[in-house]
């Protein structure tokens, strides 16, 4: 990816992109994104995409990340709650159950596709 961290017009690009993104797939689901329909969204050449990402996956990967982090948070706050450990594995287990089904293709993507061996790359601050 693109070094945005010293440049506020490519940092707003990569904003831009992640929220086409975004957009494609809360709209038509995550198969249905693709490079020509994120530069329609973002108003940019396709080709100009490719100067900032290595590819659709690492794009996706960025975009998913909104749904990662509400599950993440909403599962500390279920963590934190005073029941005992058999109810408390059982309420994660079901939210977990819940949010999956519901994202199948995120949470795919986050544990088992192309860049789900190192994650720490894609949680770095970027909006």
């Amino acid at each position: 990816m693109i070094d945005y961290k010293n440049d506020e017009a490519k940092r707003q690009n990569v904003i831009q992109f992640v929220r086409a993104t975004q957009e494609i797939m809360e709209k038509e689901g995550i198969k249905k994104v693709s490079i020509r329909k994120i530069a329609a969204v973002s108003g940019f050449h396709n080709s100009t995409i490719y100067l900032y990402f290595k590819d659709l996956d690492e794009l996706v990967m960025l975009s998913s990340i909104r749904h990662f982090q509400k599950y993440s948070s909403d599962l500390e706050k279920l963590s934190n709650r005073h029941v005992d450990a058999y109810e408390n594995f059982f309420a994660i287990w079901e939210y977990f159950a819940d949010s999956a089904f519901q994202y199948s293709c995120v949470f795919y993507n986050f544990f088992f596709g192309k860049y789900s061996d190192d994650l720490t790359v894609f949680f770095e601050p970027l909006l």
